[in-house]
């Protein structure tokens, strides 16, 4: 990562991938700083930082945006602040193991593996998504569908285990969209 370059701030891995790409703006030895605004003024963070590549750029004289992903995870966003995210290179912070299983009414398994990122104001949404998109897309080839989910979260290594369940009748994708 170098002053110009695109780096990323990694939220999802996996069968699913979800990453912030921004410009480097300085680098001295192993500490980095980047984008020049913040990501989601969170403060002190610990996400796992990337490099990326962009693939395309679509100008537009109001809001330009750039097309891109991440490359190679290479270290740990450390803030993210009003005027910048700041890391450094080197170890990436865990993330944290989603895995879904959806089996239909026909014994036909979908498997989805995902990381997210560790985060109190991120973690809930980007967990949330994940089994939902996953859901969405097992569904994606099913008219009216009755789905019965059960989530399971281990929290504290285990040590505190919190089931949850329900049932919902789907006309297709999940969202209203399909």
């Amino acid at each position: 990562i170098l002053p110009g370059s695109a780096v990323g701030v990694q939220l999802v891995s996996g069968d699913m991938s979800a990453t912030a790409i921004g410009t480097a703006t300085y680098r001295d030895g192993d500490r980095v700083l980047a984008f020049g605004h913040p990501f989601i003024a969170a403060g002190r963070v610990q996400l796992p930082m990337t490099a990326a590549t962009i693939h395309t750029v679509m100008a537009s004289q109001q809001v330009s945006n750039k097309v891109g992903s991440a490359t190679r995870t290479c270290g740990t966003l450390i803030a993210d602040r009003s005027v910048g995210v700041a890391g450094t290179i080197g170890p990436a912070p865990s993330m944290i193991p989603v895995r879904v299983l959806i089996r239909g009414s026909q014994g036909r398994e979908r498997r989805f593996h995902f990381e997210i990122a560790r985060s109190r104001s991120l973690t809930p949404g980007l967990a949330a998504g994940t089994i939902v998109s996953s859901i969405s897309e097992a569904l994606f080839d099913v008219g009216l569908a009755t789905t019965r989910y059960n989530i399971t979260y281990w929290m504290n290594g285990g040590k505190r285990v919190l089931r949850r369940g329900d049932a919902l009748v789907s006309s297709g994708r999940l969202g209203g969209v399909g």
